[in-house]
């Protein structure tokens, strides 16, 4: 599959963080917007993404320019992505996303994260989602690009029903994409991708505190042993599964808050 991301990213490049963290996992050949030929090189392309950063509520406005030139796009898969300073995605992504269905696209997936932002008012105050994109930002977006993947191979992309977003009676529908053969993130403060996790059990054998479990998931296309953290509120943030974990699976999303509860929870038992 021949990948495209065309994008835009200026003030602090925090949107180009949030690409090189997808192109990990696509191998996409990367444009600027302001490559002449984009509208062209778009033919020999399976999938393009189009992002930015949010300006006035929606993407750039050489971003949605772009698509505007865009000639008939009947059948070609697309993701949108943007970097943003509200804490919810609210409607940013609309515009783009209503020009390139219009023009007979799929959207098949779309990704969003907060980033810096110290222009306008914001400046006074030292600026809005400091250290933002963070490392936890970041492997999101590596494993938006994985879910991206298995989506656009999957052989029932195509059919209605699995589209994510089209057009239906001159109305725009937006449905979605869940098929059975995906099991997803499990666990709130630790994460582990069990798309990705292949069941060695070094996560097991290294955790101090017994988070983890390895089970089989009965009745499910994928019946094979996964990690699952059973006992994640016990987790100390040491991160030695995710160092040990050999593909990457486990992220650890606790935050400080969270290490304080575990050192006054661990220090009781003593």
């Amino acid at each position: 599959m021949k990948i495209a991301i065309v994008y835009v990213s200026y003030y602090r490049k925090h949107t180009k963080k949030i690409i090189e963290a997808m192109n990990k996992v696509l191998k996409a050949d990367l444009y600027e917007v302001n490559d002449t030929l984009i509208w062209e090189k778009q033919k020999k392309y399976d999938l393009i993404g189009l992002g930015s950063g949010i300006y006035f509520a929606k993407h750039h406005k050489q971003i949605i320019e772009l698509a505007s030139l865009f000639p008939d796009l009947s059948g070609k898969m697309f993701f949108i992505f943007c970097t943003r300073c509200n804490i919810r995605l609210g409607k940013y992504h609309d515009k783009l996303r209503n020009i390139l269905i219009e023009k007979g696209g799929c959207i098949v997936d779309e990704f969003s994260c907060r980033a810096y932002d110290a222009t306008g008012p914001f400046r006074y105050f030292g600026g809005m989602n400091k250290y933002k994109p963070n490392e936890k930002d970041l492997w999101k977006a590596e494993e938006f690009a994985r879910k991206l993947l298995r989506k656009c191979t999957d052989k029932v992309h195509f059919s209605d029903e699995n589209l994510i977003s089209r057009k239906i009676d001159g109305k725009i529908i937006r449905g979605d994409y869940n098929p059975p053969s995906i099991l997803g993130i499990q666990g709130d403060k630790v994460w582990v991708n069990l798309d990705v996790c292949n069941g060695c059990g070094k996560c097991v054998k290294v955790c101090p505190v017994n988070v983890y479990k390895l089970s089989k998931f009965k009745g499910h296309p994928v019946s094979e042993l996964k990690a699952i953290p059973v006992n994640e509120l016990d987790c100390i943030q040491c991160l030695l599964c995710v160092e040990n974990c050999p593909f990457s699976a486990i992220h650890i999303n606790g935050n400080i808050f969270d290490a304080f509860r575990m050192a006054w929870k661990h220090g009781k038992r003593e």
